[in-house]
């Protein structure tokens, strides 16, 4: 029988942690991610890091305040955003490190609630000295199911859409959001431009889930940019890094100009006889202190389309060249007929 106990893996207001809501709010399902979280602030019952293994969780933005009386901070409204199941935790001693992969959003039926429509079912699933203290930021709620929204990888679903920018809405109320005005990002869709299907994560490792990319192939990327307090003083772009040395950035940068827009940026993996893995990384100029930045793995596969074409020419040539040890007429011509339609079919998938 599953256990239906969700963990609460909270994340808070306080600067830095509000770039890890914004990395979060980015990445697809399936995608990975990691907290690290200080030994005090993990329930005693969980200090065993094989208890962690393969549990779900809810990730819970905490709008928190400094309490200038005492050390810990004030929790003025819990903000659940997504299901995620725990695949691997490291012990470091005073600090636990935990990666996670990314699962369904939480379905919000509204966005104009003060505080939001789960903040109390949340607060009362908590333990009792942290309702309205930041005292743990990884726990256990016993029975506590949400409703969930899945993600859609290929960004068509408009309900997948409407239910993030719902998060987003409630999010921008928190004061540190307000204080520092992101322009909030979400990875609509990566597919090969000359494919329909959207391509999905998949694991790479027991710490990095990413995509796989065909080498020698245009791929594109759709990304969807809200900015709850309008368009923007002035516009700045999001800019996406590769290693320039194996992969060709088509599109590298996108312009951010509006409230709301879709972005499109491509690029295209260099022809390779191997599989390699590099990285993805997505930067957008928010600001000196508002600097967010992406990683994301993936893998390009092997590919020989680009030999194709050269291969089947020196085929054509060798076959040409038996024509010169052979005097039938007929074998000849039969020689310069393969050897052309080798050349042709060859050149034709070469430039696919």
């Amino acid at each position: 029988m599953d256990d239906p106990s969700h963990l609460i893996l909270i994340t808070s207001t306080r600067w830095p942690y509000l770039k890890d809501m914004l990395d979060l709010m980015f990445l697809q399902s399936g995608l990975g991610y990691r907290f690290r979280y200080k030994r005090e602030y993990v329930f005693p019952s969980l200090q065993d890091p094989n208890k962690l293994i393969d549990r779900k969780g809810y990730i819970v933005h905490a709008h928190t305040k400094k309490n200038e009386l005492k050390e810990k901070d004030d929790i003025l409204e819990f903000l659940p955003i997504r299901e995620v199941t725990i695949r691997e935790v490291k012990d470091l001693g005073a600090f636990v490190w935990i990666y996670f992969e990314l699962g369904d959003w939480i379905t919000f039926s509204r966005d104009d609630q003060t505080p939001n429509e789960h903040h109390t079912l949340l607060r009362s699933s908590t333990p009792a000295q942290s309702q309205d203290m930041l005292t743990l930021t990884l726990y256990e709620s016993q029975n506590l199911v949400l409703d969930t929204t899945k993600d859609d990888p290929s960004g068509q679903r408009v309900e997948v859409i409407q239910n993030w920018v719902r998060i987003i809405k409630q999010m921008a109320r928190f004061q540190p959001h307000k204080e520092k005005k992101p322009t909030y990002l979400k990875l609509m869709s990566v597919q090969a431009a000359n494919c329909e299907n959207a391509i999905e994560p998949v694991t790479f490792s027991k710490t990095e889930r990413g995509y796989e990319l065909r080498s020698d192939t245009d791929h594109k990327i759709q990304v969807f940019q809200y900015n709850p307090t309008g368009v923007p003083k002035e516009p700045f772009p999001l800019t996406l890094f590769v290693d320039e040395e194996r992969i060709v950035p088509l599109v590298k940068d996108s312009t951010i100009w509006g409230e709301y827009d879709l972005l499109l940026m491509s690029l295209r993996p260099s022809a390779t006889l191997r599989d390699y893995r590099t990285l993805l990384r997505f930067e957008p100029k928010l600001g000196e202190d508002m600097k967010l930045t992406v990683t994301i793995p993936v893998k390009v596969l092997k590919g020989f389309r680009l030999l194709v074409g050269p291969l089947s020419v020196a085929a054509a040539i060798a076959l040409g060249s038996l024509m010169g040890v052979t005097k039938d007429a007929s074998i000849q011509v039969a020689l310069i007929l393969i050897a052309f339609s080798v050349a042709l079919i060859g050149t034709y998938w070469g430039s696919k």
